[in-house]
């Protein structure tokens, strides 16, 4: 009797522990978001890098922010100024497109026509990098970086 007691209850602990590292994998496993997941919120501006070097931003810049619906739409809130009593600032509304191949197009009111930008995510996806080596810009390359709030 002893031993069918024994026996019961190691089965029951062998069940009840692989039912506890099945339930734990798939609670620490998350599944991948999409770009397009990862891009909806909004951002804060938060780096400059133009030809390789960091130019810093001014005072006022760094309230400048993105915001992405996941309809496709986009509002974008630019400011300017080095002192905190001047800051100048203006806003856009737009559209923006996912293409593939980590490129993203912008169309925003009030620009010459729509723009597309490489953009990259770090590891944990609070942080965007959008570049800009297109015709259209003096520099070689123009790299914003932007915060997730």
């Amino acid at each position: 009797m002893k031993k069918i007691i024994f026996i019961a209850l190691a089965i029951f602990t062998m069940v009840s522990c692989s039912k506890d590292d099945d339930s734990n994998a798939s609670d620490s496993e998350t599944p991948e978001l999409s770009i397009q997941e990862k891009l909806v919120g909004t951002w804060d501006l938060r780096g400059r890098i133009v030809d390789g070097e960091d130019v810093g931003l001014e005072y006022c810049e760094l309230f400048t922010n993105i915001h992405f619906d996941s309809d496709g739409s986009i509002n974008v809130e630019l400011f300017a100024g080095d002192e905190p009593d001047d800051c100048q600032s203006a806003s856009t509304t737009g559209t923006w497109e996912y293409l593939g191949n980590n490129q993203l197009k912008l169309d925003l009111v009030g620009a010459d026509g729509p723009v597309t930008n490489e953009i990259e995510f770090s590891e944990d996806d609070k942080k965007l990098t959008f570049t800009d080596n297109s015709d259209d810009i003096e520099e070689d390359s123009y790299i914003e970086i932007y915060i997730k709030q």
